[in-house]
């Protein structure tokens, strides 16, 4: 399952799931086990495996199961069948290998009675309003089974009992029943507030629908309102909006746009959300500055999304301005707030700015375990985040101190954020040329893939790389040979992406410059060969999965025209940078270092091929692009002075051995 819908059942201890669908399990824990994914698709999903315990003793008439083991096609599954309107309890969560282990209960008598408590108190409020039919019961029926669905996330659903709610309901009635039921139902979906615990047993009224579709007639046939439910959400959504009051009218919009949202229509979800906070501050309240700060909140996380992070800052700066009005200065929201805040400033690549924002994050959270343990905010998760940036601002030795905090407070060695700290605690160690230390975090990365995360074999290949790099730096090829052979064994066990094909490249061009240095010129060549077939597979996935135009894919072809510089091609390796010129003109005026890049490529490549002239022009351009910059980078400077340097060693060498072979024999005394 996905890593929100994960932390939304581990908030949720203690609540309920209702099955609303037969639900295939197994005795066999292997099985279910393999069938999680095992922790294959972290950190975007989370593997997890729902351990259900059954009291025989209770009466299962109205919601059985069987064990259907005899009657399957795959016997060795031990299969058991759990009916549709089973009621589960959420009783606790444990991290094993590999995965999530959930324990729920069947309770179904505590369901029946909640049932039951439901269809009175409904039954009550019909007998106080009509005696017409109880005014139309089951439309009352309908509304609040929608507003449990849309409660629970069931947001297609839950629109579809809304329709039918709506069709039956007596148009003099109508505004006052939409207002009393949507009050609270939205506010939980955004999370504005909790939900108190008397509403914890509306969770647990799905079920009813099969009792509402048995008395109702084929106009609220609910197949052909799903068909249209888009629109069905749209018009009657819109239809409320033009008749509630000032007051509920947001509530509405932020309905409205919710669904958008849900349905990837990011623009419709903002036009809807900036609605609601036009309508909340027309009027100022303790009340309305948390819908505010709420709704300034959503709108700058769904810019981030759209990478569109000067607005969501704008927007998550907004929301901390409302916290400040009815919030202490040291509550939780402020942490989420400031990390979404240097989050986007990051992707924005103003990494000074996100560093002082998730600083602020980590101050908040260390104040108070209480926070940390409620709300499951990892204080790890933010100092990773703190040393990431640290080592992209090429800040090592505070990159080392932020992972070795984040490691030590990721006190669960199970977990994978543990192991990519440790991993990157030997990454900032290795540019520190501290290779010692390197080594040693590369080592304790690689032990724990190897015990907890055996089936990361692009991780365990980066680790034996990691490995291979130390042992090059210090010049014993021999053992940063075995470590590289052993990346590229795993790397050819993984499913590959874009990346990680390169990384393979990169794997084989660090294995024929050691031949090289060794003199090897024939496995050199071999090596480099296959360093150019792995970047052109990483070019065809790029150009098929990225945006046309995509500055990865330059940088890509880039590596294949210097890779081409090493086996001889130069007129191929100069006829794709030139093209590289033109086709991304305008884009890499914003990428100032992948421009100077192409530019030196070019210069060495015509260095190489004796037009000299052309090899100083190109490299010249190259130094403009970099001092150009308001503040270049100091080790693309010197690392480009030393560059310039070597060409022009090389020039020389090469011009000296051209006059000496050209001048005359000397005469013989």
């Amino acid at each position: 399952m996905s890593y929100e819908e994960f932390q939304q059942i581990q908030q949720n201890i203690g609540g309920f799931i209702a099955i609303n669908t037969f639900l295939s399990t197994t005795l066999d824990k292997t099985a279910a086990t393999f069938f999680s994914g095992e922790g294959k698709s972290r950190p975007e999903y989370e593997s997890v495996v729902f351990s259900i315990h059954i009291d025989k003793t209770m009466d299962y008439t109205k919601t059985p199961y069987a064990n259907v083991q005899h009657l399957s096609k795959m016997q060795d599954e031990y299969e058991i069948i759990l009916s549709v309107g089973i009621l589960l309890k959420i009783d606790s969560i444990e991290e094993l290998d590999n995965y999530w282990n959930i324990k729920l209960i069947v309770c179904n008598e505590e369901f029946q009675q909640h049932l039951s408590d439901f269809e009175q108190m409904w039954q009550d409020e019909c007998d106080k309003l009509s005696n017409d039919e109880h005014l139309e019961y089951s439309a009352i029926l309908y509304l609040s089974l929608s507003v449990t669905l849309l409660m629970l996330g069931e947001v297609e659903k839950g629109f579809r009992y809304l329709y039918l709610h709506v069709n039956q309901l007596p148009e003099n009635h109508r505004k006052e029943y939409m207002n009393r039921g949507f009050e609270g139902a939205f506010r939980h979906i955004d999370g504005s507030v909790d939900v108190d615990e008397e509403f914890k047993w509306v969770h647990m009224f799905e079920p009813i629908y099969q009792k509402i579709f048995k008395t109702s007639d084929k106009k609220c046939d609910p197949q052909g309102i799903e068909e249209n439910s888009v629109q069905i959400h749209e018009k009657v959504l819109l239809s409320i909006i033009s008749t509630s009051d000032l007051d509920t009218k947001p509530d509405y919009h932020r309905l409205l746009a919710y669904i958008y949202e849900r349905q990837q229509n990011f623009e419709k979800a903002l036009v809807h959300y900036e609605k609601a906070l036009e309508l909340r501050y027309a009027q100022p309240s303790v009340r309305n500055s948390v819908d505010i700060s709420h709704l300034h909140k959503t709108i700058g996380e769904i810019y981030k999304h759209l990478e569109r992070h000067i607005e969501a800052i704008k927007h998550f700066n907004m929301s901390l301005d409302q916290f400040k009005k009815i919030l202490p200065l040291n509550h939780y929201l402020y942490a989420v707030i400031y990390q979404h805040i240097g989050e986007a400033y990051w992707l924005n690549k103003e990494y000074h700015s996100s560093l002082k924002y998730f600083q602020q994050a980590s101050t908040i959270l260390e104040s108070s375990d209480e926070f940390r343990t409620k709300y499951n905010i990892p204080l790890a998760d933010v100092y990773e985040l703190i040393a990431l940036t640290y080592f992209l601002i090429k800040d090592y030795r505070e990159a080392v101190l932020a992972n070795k905090k984040a490691i030590k407070l990721n006190i669960n060695p199970l977990r994978y954020r543990f192991y990519q700290a440790v991993w990157d605690c030997g990454e900032s160690y290795f540019y520190l040329n501290d290779f010692d230390q390197a080594y040693e975090y590369y080592q304790k990365a690689l032990d724990l893939l190897l015990k907890y995360h055996q089936n990361r074999t692009a991780d365990i290949a980066l680790a034996y790389d990691g490995l291979g790099r130390t042992w090059k730096e210090q010049r014993k090829y021999h053992l940063a040979l075995e470590n590289f052979e052993k990346s590229l064994q795993y790397f050819s066990e993984a499913s590959l992406n874009p990346s990680e094909e390169q990384s393979i490249a990169h794997c084989h061009s660090k294995i024929s410059s050691i031949e090289a240095e060794k003199g090897n010129r024939g496995k050199f060549i071999e090596y480099t060969n296959q360093s150019l077939l792995n970047y052109k597979k990483a070019l065809d996935l790029q150009v098929k999965y990225l945006p046309e135009g995509d500055l990865r894919i330059a940088e890509t072809k880039c590596q294949i025209a210097e890779t081409y510089m090493g086996i001889a091609r130069f007129q191929d390796s100069v006829k794709l940078l030139e093209e590289l010129l033109v086709t991304y003109t305008e884009k890499l005026h914003s990428e100032y270092k992948l421009h100077a890049r192409i530019y030196k490529v070019l210069g060495f490549t015509w260095s190489f091929m004796g037009d000299y002239d052309k090899a100083r022009k190109y490299y010249g351009k190259a130094g403009s692009i970099i001092f150009d910059q308001p503040q270049p980078d100091e080790d693309v400077v010197k690392q480009y002075l030393q560059e310039l340097n070597d060409m022009e060693n090389f020039i020389l060498q090469n011009q000296s051995s051209k006059i000496s072979n050209s001048a005359p024999a000397d005469s013989a005394c």
